[in-house]
């Protein structure tokens, strides 16, 4: 089975319009996923979208499939469950003075599946910048990262103060 993953920084805006691009340039579906207050899966689009994206901000993973999704989840793993050739994209929280960190992924023996979620993870990176230094709050002790990538909008906000964010409130992540 092959497996893909990218951890990066993005806004929220920033991810809606590449997912966009991709759903409507490669006839995608796409749903969301919420976790709170209750789980709750929508289908967002079925091949194409008309107009923008909007990312409400409870929605915390889009799930995009070559075919129509099943829309039935098997918890604990909610649609990746049932749609087993998914790309899944975890977005990361998204305040003022943070932005947490995201990451798209994939598990597929799916040729047509995997040779489009590789491209979709060769276009996300040729619009990023690479490299990153991860530090520890609570020791000090940093170190860089080089399978990291930053959106311009996220390298923009680290460079004016927000703390981009790692999996746990203790990692913080500066672009190399």
């Amino acid at each position: 089975m092959a497996r893909l993953s990218l951890p990066f920084h993005a806004s929220r805006d920033e991810i809606a319009q590449l997912v966009a691009g991709w759903v409507t340039d490669r006839g995608l579906w796409m749903a969301f996923e919420t976790w709170t207050p209750a789980y709750r899966a929508e289908l967002v689009a079925e091949g194409g979208l008309e107009g923008p994206l909007q990312l409400p901000p409870e929605v915390r993973r889009i799930v995009l499939g070559i075919r129509p999704l099943t829309m039935e989840r098997r918890p604990p793993y909610a649609l990746g469950a049932t749609n087993p050739d998914s790309l899944s994209i975890d977005l990361g929280p998204e305040t003022p003075g943070r932005l947490g960190i995201s990451e798209l992924s994939a598990s597929t023996d799916d040729q047509e599946a995997l040779q489009t979620w590789r491209k979709i993870r060769k276009q996300l990176v040729a619009g990023m910048i690479r490299g990153a230094m991860v530090t520890n709050t609570a020791t000090d002790a940093s170190g860089v990262y080089s399978d990291h990538y930053f959106s311009p909008g996220a390298r923009e906000l680290s460079a004016r103060g927000t703390e981009l964010g790692g999996p746990t409130d203790l990692l913080v992540y500066q672009p190399a």
